[in-house]
This record gives C-alpha cells, sequence and structure tokens, in this order.
C-alpha cells in the first residue's frame, strides 16, 4: 500500500471514506499529501476524515491550507466553518462566509 502512487493512494482514500473508514482514509489521503502537496483536494479529503473523527484542530489546519492553495473555492470555507463549528468557534466561519460573498 505505502508503495502507490498518489492517484491510487487518492482512489483508495477515496474507497475507505465510502466504507466509513475515516482513519484508514486518513492515512492515505496524509501519504498522497506528502507526494503532492500542492493538491487542495486532498487537504479537503482529509480534512473531512478529521472531522468524522471528531479531530477539529487538524480539520481546521486541513481546511486552511486548502484555502491558501485554492483561494475562493466554497469547500474549503465549509470545512473551515465545520471545523470551527466543531471546536466551537462559529463566529469567525461566519465572517469568513459573509466575507466570501462581497
Amino acid at each position: 500500500m505505502y508503495k502507490m502512487n498518489p492517484a491510487d493512494l487518492k482512489l483508495e482514500g477515496s474507497k475507505a471514506y465510502k466504507r466509513k473508514d475515516y482513519a484508514t482514509a486518513l492515512e492515505l489521503y496524509s501519504l498522497a499529501i506528502h507526494h503532492c502537496p500542492a493538491d487542495a483536494t486532498l487537504f479537503s479529503n482529509r480534512s473531512l476524515c478529521s472531522l468524522k473523527l471528531g479531530k477539529g484542530d487538524q480539520a481546521l489546519m486541513d481546511a486552511e491550507l486548502c484555502k491558501m492553495k485554492r483561494p475562493g473555492w466554497a469547500k474549503a470555507y465549509y470545512l473551515q466553518g465545520s471545523a470551527q463549528m466543531l471546536l466551537r468557534v462559529p463566529f469567525s466561519a461566519t465572517h469568513e462566509c459573509i466575507c466570501l460573498l462581497c
């Protein structure tokens, strides 16, 4: 599994996510990120897995990295807001969404 190319790691991560095996999916996305650190989709997928596992800090960090790599992508803002809500910091999430719409 660890010698797979990034596209295969992403595919297997997606399969693990669909099986609700979020920990495995998170690990596979992390391995893919190691090979493709500019891919915003990998960070968004890993952020979602972290949310499902209740890891708000990690989800927020990945959402913010995703925003940096793909500015203006609504999914990154959604993930950031979701992580902030998990961490009970909703004002900033609302503020970010309003700024995106301006």
